[in-house]
């Protein structure tokens, strides 16, 4: 193409030098050799363009068939771990409300471990800064779609790591609280109704707010995944 150009150019400098041809046609020919070169740049300049927006889309559609695999992993994780929130709230609703000074041998056996463990999301999320740290995201065309990946991962999944981050600290004073006094003994019930163990049990049976930032992250995660779907 600009071998092209380089010709035309030549042959409207050729028609300026020309004396045998009269002012109105050279100027008749150099207006066609301009419109042929102003045709050509366009030309080029829209099937560069059209290549262009046809390699970002394809990196865009090998993005999201990545992503959505990224998100169902991570939503099936989620839900193990909403599960788990709402048994760490029935186990530790049960601890902070003792029933004449006493736990039923059952119940400390079924909600034991809530005592002693802690969890938290571990994103997918490699994929996702590295398409954004490229500057890629607004390659996507589906606004809403982009709006909703953006919400997921700087909202959504900082709002529930910030939550489980809090819950998981004052589980692990419990735990320490545990530990330091079960030593010598294997009494659960008399550590669990000491003062400090019954005001963090209390604290932690109060594990709703992680679970609506949870439930947020999933429906999110599931919009997204079907937005992905229908884009296919």
């Amino acid at each position: 193409m600009e071998h092209e150009i380089m010709g035309h150019t030549r042959k409207i400098y050729r028609i300026v030098k020309n004396t045998n041809q009269s002012l109105p046609h050279k100027l008749k020919e150099i207006f066609v050799e301009i419109a042929i070169i102003v045709f050509a740049v366009l030309l080029a300049a829209y099937i560069e363009g059209r290549s262009e927006h046809a390699h970002e889309q394809h990196e865009v559609h090998t993005f999201l068939t990545g992503l959505r695999a990224d998100l169902e992993n991570d939503v099936k994780e989620m839900e193990s771990d909403r599960r788990r929130y709402r048994y760490y709230e029935r186990g530790f609703k049960y601890f902070s409300n003792p029933v004449n000074g006493h736990f039923n041998p059952d119940s400390i056996k079924k909600y034991w471990n809530a005592t002693m463990s802690t969890t938290g999301l571990v994103p997918n999320n490699g994929r996702y800064e590295g398409f954004k740290s490229s500057g890629k995201i607004t390659n996507i065309e589906d606004t809403a779609l982009q709006n909703n990946i953006l919400d997921l991962y700087q909202e959504n999944i900082p709002a529930l790591i910030s939550s489980t981050n809090s819950y998981g600290k004052m589980s692990e004073r419990l735990q320490n609280f545990i530990l330091e006094h079960m030593i010598g003994s294997n009494h659960h019930e008399q550590v669990l109704l000491m003062p400090q163990a019954q005001n963090l049990c209390a604290s932690l049976s109060q594990a709703s707010f992680v679970i609506q930032r949870y439930d947020e992250a999933i429906e999110n995660s599931k919009k997204i995944i079907e937005q992905i779907e229908k884009a296919e």
